[in-house]
């Protein structure tokens, strides 16, 4: 019996692995860059390049997702979330630009402060109320907007279609996974360009903790 199952979940796996899916070029390449571009506020080479690496996992955890849910709602879901994702790397990047600070600091202030707080941020950014409704409006619009530039880009990406088996994504998933990691040992210094401007990261995530440094008391004195 269990070496049936075992066989049966073999089976399964290598059907999941060997499977053909169809890759919408035109929603992912174009995902892939803007990621990219909108997280490199550095010129150094190689925030850079950890930029470009992290983007293209993301965009593969993205793919594998969008691929393995079964059911429609759950793409559509999968789909909204990368739309969104992409607006809140805008509204990251127009904040570092105009402010110097990231999106995670502007929703740690608009949850503590509450809508007074945001308000004052906008003015702080110089944007007024109808800029500020049409942002709000561009939010709301989003999920139908989605929805109809995935389905578009897949019309415009199947007249040419480009299929890739499931093993190949994964096999690259794991590359850069791992070049992450040894990316990460590798500037592993003190002034780690990649732990300071972490939360700029496309994933915000870095294999590397941060040493914080202790303060040591003298007994002596007690």
């Amino acid at each position: 019996m269990f070496k049936k199952k075992l066989k049966e979940f073999k089976t399964l796996i290598l059907n999941t692995l060997n499977k053909q899916i169809k890759f919408n070029y035109f929603f992912y390449i174009p995902f892939f860059l803007i990621i990219s571009i909108l997280s490199v506020f550095k010129t150094n080479l190689f925030f850079i390049f950890y930029v470009i690496v992290q983007s293209a996992v993301f965009t593969l955890i993205i793919i594998f997702f969008k691929n393995f849910l079964k059911k429609s709602i759950f793409k559509n879901a999968i789909t909204i979330f990368s739309i969104f994702f992409l607006i809140l790397y805008l509204a990251n990047y127009i904040l570092i630009s105009l402010m110097n600070i990231n999106i995670l600091f502007a929703i740690k202030i608009f949850s503590s402060g509450g809508f007074y707080n945001f308000l004052i941020l906008l003015r702080a950014m110089d944007i007024n109320l109808k800029m500020g409704f049409i942002i709000i409006s561009i939010l709301f619009i989003t999920p139908m907007l989605s929805i109809l530039i995935y389905k578009y880009t897949n019309f415009l990406s199947n007249k040419k279609k480009l299929s890739i088996k499931n093993y190949k994504i994964l096999s690259v998933f794991c590359i850069l996974l791992i070049s992450l990691f040894l990316l990460d040992i590798f500037n592993n210094s003190k002034n780690n360009e990649i732990l300071k401007n972490k939360t700029d990261l496309p994933l915000a995530f870095s294999f590397i903790k941060e040493k914080k440094d202790k303060l040591i008391l003298d007994n002596s004195f007690i």
